[in-house]
């Protein structure tokens, strides 16, 4: 299955269309590269697409012409808002919840949203071929599902409606028809039959028969995100619509967080879905809702069913945030549980505010999608791009947690667990600096599967962190471009052990052998995992050391002994069935029992080599036995000879039984005839089990060490449809089956700079005392990070606050961050500063804030600045002192001008506005130098008579000569930016620095009471207050000194 994405210049376009092979598309003379798409399993048509980074339906803004949007330059600064500005974003969504989706200001709920479906003929086709005629009944039910489906997701609350128009003839032919022509047009004719966009209709939905070329010529459907229109080919299907109306309501497709993000950047890895709702590759399945978080934003799941937290717990912002707590959460899929106070369903802990986009984690409990779920707390980073016809265009990336596979079927943290949310890389690339200072742990105490999961929730200390498991932690690994190594030939193997690479650069490679040193059990194994950051989960909580992880390396006893050498034998890993025959493979369900006669497969994994057909290899393990369709299966994808299912237990085991079910379908016993050529065998390892993309398509496995064989010949069959049990007798010793022994290898690619490497003890029935683990490791880079130098073939960190672009050569390529940013821990570009020194007088004075602070991005409009030597700004205004006027640009030139209408002496004089513009590091200033210090302790920031030009958050800076930089000596946020508003901003450091004027009189002196004064505790004291006219407020504290 094949998709596309592109951008239009007025919106979001998702799509899905059929790319017939083709590996590139032109349309409108663009190239788009076709992706695959694995969003429906169950279906024969594509599904939509949508560019990565979510986007809003919102045609942009006339008024930004491209003279305003000049080059940003590498090392510009990306605003953030931290702490309580955070949750006065939080706080504030509702602004962007406006009729007429929403149906009220103070609780404002998405609940009603309604289609026009125009099904067209394109107008080179024969309106009177009835075989070109659409039948409106098939358009009618499945938009009928569709609202059904959406009023469940919604507990009752959005009724998604439409109305169906008669079929018309449209007026552009199946000759390659393009987005922006089939939307125009179309709604050129909504317009012509008397409808109203948000009377009559609020969408549009465009139905066609797939045209002879261009996007519309495959089958599928395509919608505009955070928008009001979509595409979609006849004849329509349920799980296809409710998928595009789903980008509508602002989803693109939601990412897994991902190994391959390091191959993609900066998009996220195409193809590397959530898998667990329907806008994220789970769309075959029957439930598979939006993320709880849209379903907050909607107010479909009510403030009062989230619990929030933040690091601080509760502030003035957000009086009910949690530090830490223990909680109990319901699935927010189940229609049967209605959302409530007491009723929880997820945790929000917001981390970030970047421009538009508000950053946040979220755990949830997830039930819907046929069990796969409902074993662990989903774990998702998620970011609401603020605006648009829906309020909101919402993304986020799933955690998945064993990371170490590529299946996202494990992403889950399971029961008797800690996780360690780790920051994201493509969130650090974002530059949110905050992701550092927000790292959840979340422990998964108890679930109930299918009905509730219980968590605790804590912020991690990077500083200070507990130590739970015995570990030896080795001298890191110094990597170079020449090439760096290390050998050990007597790893403890009965402890853990964690390597660092350090100094790994901007495609630092690490290659890592291990080996088994003389092993003598068979089941013995061992395992590395390679982490971007300190493996936190593993080492302070004594959890899962996958968790958190990129990648892992097994080795084995078949793959280390030395050849001829004997080996004892404990048990086996895996169990095996194969058709013998060139056939289908179906199967209810494998039963692995040992000497206990407890069922282990239970608590193991199972896999296929294909699926199709509404197969599941979860069945295989699930405990459900019975008949189809009551009972799930496997079922191969094709008629193959080497088709196979096995499982794969958590430990070696001594099997002493084996039973295997056929699938059984009382209607087709036919079926069961497939399967009178079976064979199961028992095996010590199998090789690459970290490699497989999915359960459902393993491909080919390399099994290892035979240890039992059986032969089902005229076992199954449309007469024979129960059960067989065989009774196993493992082998107890075995020859060494290697002929060319090899330590098992992995390459890895560094991110970030390091990368660390965990080698837990080594696994098995015995680990004879004194166990050994060979490791050889390498490392080697040919470029250097951004913010570092390449110095005797290693990377070295540029000086504090000074940059680099990657592959820099010298410390002369270090250049000094912009005046009013500084470089950060954790960030790869300069940010602006949030700290400030205390200056009482300089020579130049100056307003300066970026992009992100200003309300449109590209404009920031002053009518007046004053400055006052005065602290309460009384007395004269200093602004209009001799001295020279600068900016960062305004709209006549370019920078420095000074003589235009909007030129910068504007902001400085009672006349004129300033009408400013960002330089090409993406700041905002407006400067003055005088001609003598001038000493400022408060200004007044006056807008002009129009609103959209303001900006939230300033810096007042002064020009320290010494150092010939501009130093801020003041932030203010949270400024008023309407219409002729006036802000006062009063640089008042400290309580050392007194009030001027002081009162006159204000308070007679009262001496302080003796202790003879006092009696029995209670003193009569008489307070003389005189009223002047000083121009604030002033108050006073009694103080008890008895």
């Amino acid at each position: 299955m094949k998709h596309l994405k592109l951008i239009l210049s007025s919106s979001l376009i998702s799509a899905c269309r059929l790319c017939n092979a083709t590996k590139y598309v032109v349309i409108d003379d663009s190239v788009f590269e076709c992706t695959d798409d694995v969003d429906d399993p169950e279906s024969n048509v594509p599904h939509c697409s949508t560019p990565d980074g979510g986007g809003s339906g919102a045609t942009s803004s006339s008024r930004l012409a491209p003279a305003d949007v000049p080059s940003i330059a590498m090392s510009s600064s990306s605003s953030f808002i931290t702490g309580d500005g955070i949750w006065h974003t939080v706080n504030n969504l509702k602004t962007y919840k406006t009729p007429p989706l929403y149906d009220s200001e103070s609780d404002p709920t998405l609940k009603y949203f309604h289609y026009l479906i125009q099904p067209i003929w394109w107008n080179d086709e024969d309106v009177n071929n009835p075989a070109l005629t659409m039948d409106t009944s098939n358009i009618d039910d499945v938009m009928t599902a569709n609202a059904d489906y959406y009023l469940q997701m919604s507990w009752n609350q959005m009724s998604v409606t439409y109305d169906i128009l008669p079929q018309r003839q449209f007026s552009i032919s199946s000759q390659s028809p393009n987005f922006g022509d089939t939307a125009d047009a179309c709604r050129a004719l909504i317009t012509s039959l008397g409808y109203v966009k948000d009377v009559d209709y609020n969408g549009l939905m465009l139905v066609y028969r797939p045209a002879q070329s261009g996007p519309f010529s495959g089958y599928g459907g395509w919608a505009s995100v955070n928008g009001d229109f979509s595409w979609m080919s006849y004849q329509m299907g349920f799980a296809v619509t409710r998928h595009e109306v789903g980008h509508n309501f602002g989803h693109p497709h939601h990412s897994s967080n991902s190994y391959l993000y390091r191959e993609s950047r900066p998009n996220l890895p195409s193809g590397v879905y959530d898998g667990f709702d329907m806008m994220s590759g789970g769309n075959g399945y029957d439930i598979s809702h939006f993320a709880i978080a849209s379903k907050w934003f909607f107010n479909w799941v009510p403030d009062s069913s989230i619990i929030l937290m933040q690091p601080e717990g509760s502030t003035s912002e957000c009086p009910s945030c949690l530090s830490s707590g223990t909680f109990t959460l319901q699935p927010f899929d189940d229609a049967t549980i209605i959302p409530s106070e007491n009723t929880k369903m997820g945790i929000h802990i917001p981390f970030a505010v970047i421009g538009s986009k508000l950053y946040s984690y979220w755990f949830s409990y997830r039930t819907g999608i046929a069990g796969v779920s409902d074993k662990g707390l989903s774990v998702h980073v998620s970011w609401f791009h603020l605006g648009g016809y829906f309020g909101a265009s919402y993304d986020s990336m799933n955690y998945d947690a064993f990371g170490n596979t590529r299946s996202t079927s494990d992403s889950f943290v399971v029961e008797g667990t800690c996780y360690h949310v780790s920051p994201a890389a493509f969130i650090k690339d974002q530059n949110v600096i905050t992701v550092r200072n927000v790292q959840p742990v979340v422990c998964v105490d108890e679930i109930t599967a299918g009905v509730s999961i219980k968590v605790s929730v804590l912020f991690l200390d990077t500083t200070n962190y507990p130590v739970k498991i015995d570990i030896v932690e080795h001298e890191p690994v110094q990597c170079s471009k020449s090439g760096a190594s290390l050998s050990i030939d007597n790893l403890d193997a009965e402890r853990y052990n964690l390597l660092q690479v350090k100094g790994t650069g901007m495609d630092g490679s690490i290659d890592l052998a291990m080996c088994l040193a003389n092993p003598e059990y068979s089941d013995t194994s061992a395992s590395s995992f390679f982490y971007d950051d300190y493996p936190f989960s593993a080492i302070s909580y004594d959890s899962e050391p996958a968790y958190g992880s990129w990648m892992s390396l097994d080795s084995n006893a078949l793959s280390c002994c030395t050849p001829g050498t004997n080996l004892n034998v404990h048990g086996a890993t895996i169990v095996k069935v194969t058709n013998k025959r060139n056939e289908w493979l179906h199967l209810n369900e494998i039963e692995i029992y040992d000497e206990a006669n407890t069922n282990v497969a239970l608590n193991g994994k199972c896999y296929s080599r294909s699926t199709g057909w509404g197969g599941n290899p979860n069945c295989l393990n699930d405990g459900i036995i019975g008949n189809y369709p009551d009972a799930c299966n496997s079922h191969s994808g094709s008629t193959n000879s080497e088709n196979f299912d096995f499982c794969v237990l958590d430990s070696a085991v001594d099997i002493k039984r084996i039973k295997v079910y056929p699938w059984v379908d009382p209607n087709r016993l036919w079926m069961t005839d497939r399967l009178n050529s079976l064979k199961v065998d028992v095996f010590s390892h199998a090789n690459g089990l970290g490699s497989i993309n999915s359960e459902y398509n393993t491909g080919p496995i390399e099994f290892v060490g035979l240890l039992a064989h059986f032969d089902l010949d005229n076992v199954f069959g449309r007469s024979k449809i129960g059960p067989h049990e065989m009774q196993v007798d493992l082998l107890n010793e075995m020859t060494c089956p290697n002929t060319n022994p090899q330590m098992m290898s992995k390459t890895y690619k560094t991110d970030y700079g390091e990368t660390w490497i965990l080698i837990p003890p080594s696994k098995g029935l015995v680990i004879p005392t004194g166990s050994k683990t060979k490791v050889e490791l390498s490392c080697s880079l040919s470029q250097c990070r951004r913010n570092e130098y390449m110095d005797n073939n290693v990377c070295v960190k540029c000086p504090q606050n000074f940059w680099s672009s990657p592959g820099s050569t010298s410390i002369d390529n270090c250049n000094k961050c912009f005046d009013g940013t500084e470089l950060l821990d954790g960030t790869e570009t300069c940010v602006a500063s949030e700290n400030y020194d205390e200056i009482m007088s300089s020579k130049g004075w100056r307003l300066w804030t970026t992009s992100d602070h200003t309300e449109v991005g590209y404009a920031w409009d002053i009518d007046e600045i004053e400055l006052y030597e005065d602290s309460q700004c009384a007395g004269a205004s200093v602004s209009d002192l001799p001295g020279t006027v600068s900016d960062s640009g305004n709209v006549d030139t370019d920078a420095g001008n000074v003589e235009g209408i909007w030129a910068p002496q504007n902001a400085f004089a009672a006349e004129g506005v300033w009408g400013g513009r960002r330089d090409s590091n993406n700041f905002f200033w407006v400067a003055k130098m005088f001609d003598t210090d001038v000493s400022v302790k408060c200004l007044k920031i006056k807008s002009p008579n129009w609103n959209d030009r303001g900006a939230t958050e300033v810096r007042v800076q002064a020009f320290v000569a010494e150092e010939n930089e501009w130093k801020n000596a003041w932030i203010e946020k949270n400024l008023n930016v309407g219409a002729l508003s006036v802000n006062t901003i009063k640089l008042i450091y400290g309580p050392t620095e007194a009030p001027t004027p002081a009162p006159t009189s204000a308070l007679a002196p009262i001496p302080p009471p003796t202790t003879d004064d006092c009696g029995d505790g209670e003193a009569e004291i008489e307070v003389t207050i005189v009223f002047d006219n000083y121009p604030s407020e002033t108050s006073w504290e009694l103080k008890n000194t008895c």
